[in-house]
């Protein structure tokens, strides 16, 4: 076995089973808890500084967010703006105001691929964290909801996902959201571990940290380079086959390599998704990502002659994107689901960001400065290019 694939899959069970990156001569330092109440599993370790004071500040910071923009939490501040009603205001901290501010700026840059006003559409697909909770954790006791939203109902749904409906201002040195539309509902999920991301790369930065591994679920940040217990090394980094038979023990559909800070995330269909069931076998899968222009899951679309919903023959399943700002490629990977696969990697193209798309109908397109490595071993060639 050659030492680049020993690497690779040294930093692959890294980033994908809990952290356990320990070398001879250099150990890190690593911590894995979960966080936030919806229970997302943050991960780190840290080689060189003051690795557990960085720790600690970082999971203090992680808490403050928490309390600001998580509305699964009644006492956030965001579920207080999100039950206010038509002109009226609440005061929030800096991590509310920018995240609500940039989640506007997004959306509009990426015309509107980026919504963080579907949750109503969400709850109504049943990928909601409630319908997720339900369907897919359920313990097999009640797989999917007793229907499919309508046209009509998400007709209804459609005057409440405008970005447009609140304002983002300072006035007296406080920050304050105000509402201009009473059924807007803000989730800032999409950003929100993104922001965490970055975060705690200035805390690991401002600490003397040398080199560290990240994760908030799907978000991977990199500081420095790897360490294997002699030099340091780029590190590896691997995408889940998004079609793997069994997603909790997955393959890996290829791997590249990435020296110093990046952040890598990933956004797909294969996680918190179920399978709809009509009468008599016919099924569509149903994604949390949902495209708010038709206000439907990415991949799905009603099949007009049969009466009933379908996937579509070709759609993007996974979206990996490589930058330097984890809060931006956290909504990219989102964006270009929705966007699809061409159209997602010249907007990828224009933003300075690499990354790797996937599509139901095996094929896949590579942006930028993407080092595969191990391509045969790693179900790269299952898909053809595009």
């Amino acid at each position: 076995m050659t030492f680049c694939r020993k690497l690779f899959a040294i930093v692959i069970s890294a980033l994908c089973a809990g952290l356990c990156v320990s070398c001879s001569g250099g150990a890190y330092v690593t911590e894995t808890q979960t966080v936030f109440s919806s229970g997302l599993v943050f991960s780190v370790s840290l080689k060189g500084g003051n690795e557990r004071a960085a720790i600690d500040e970082m999971l203090d910071f992680l808490s403050e967010v928490d309390k600001s923009v998580n509305i699964n939490r009644s006492d956030s501040l965001l579920s207080g703006f999100n039950a206010l009603s038509e002109g009226q205001r609440i005061e929030v901290d800096y991590h509310a105001y920018k995240l609500a501010e940039s989640a506007q700026e997004i959306y509009y840059e990426t015309d509107g691929a980026f919504n963080a006003a579907l949750s109503g559409v969400s709850a109504a697909w049943g990928v909601d964290i409630a319908g997720i909770n339900r369907y897919v954790y359920g313990n097999g006791s009640v797989t999917q909801p007793p229907s499919l939203p309508g046209k009509e109902q998400l007709s209804e749904l459609m005057g409440f996902t405008d970005m447009s409906g609140y304002s983002c201002y300072t006035s007296g040195g406080k920050y304050y959201l105000e509402k201009q539309l009473t059924e807007l509902k803000l989730d800032l999920g999409g950003i929100a571990k993104g922001y965490c991301a970055d975060k705690c790369r200035e805390i690991a930065l401002k600490n003397n940290v040398e080199s560290a591994l990240i994760k908030i679920s799907g978000n991977v940040m990199l500081v420095g380079d790897f360490f294997d217990g002699k030099a340091y090394r780029p590190w590896g980094v691997g995408v889940i086959n998004p079609r793997s038979v069994d997603i909790t023990s997955p393959q890996y559909v290829c791997g590249f390599y990435r020296s110093g800070d990046a952040t890598v995330v990933t956004s797909g269909d294969y996680e918190r998704c179920y399978n709809y069931y009509y009468d008599g076998g016919a099924g569509v899968k149903i994604c949390h990502i949902i495209d708010g222009a038709r206000l439907m899951p990415v991949g799905v679309e009603y099949d007009e002659a049969a009466g009933r919903y379908k996937n579509s023959d070709s759609y993007v399943i996974s979206a990996t994107v490589i930058g330097e700002n984890s809060m931006l490629a956290d909504a990219y990977a989102t964006a270009v689901c929705v966007m699809g696969a061409e159209r997602g990697a010249e907007f990828l193209k224009a933003k300075g960001c690499d990354g790797i798309i996937f599509t139901s109908d095996k094929k896949y397109v590579a942006v930028g400065d993407v080092d595969f490595t191990d391509t045969e071993t790693l179900y790269l060639t299952e898909y053809e290019s595009l």
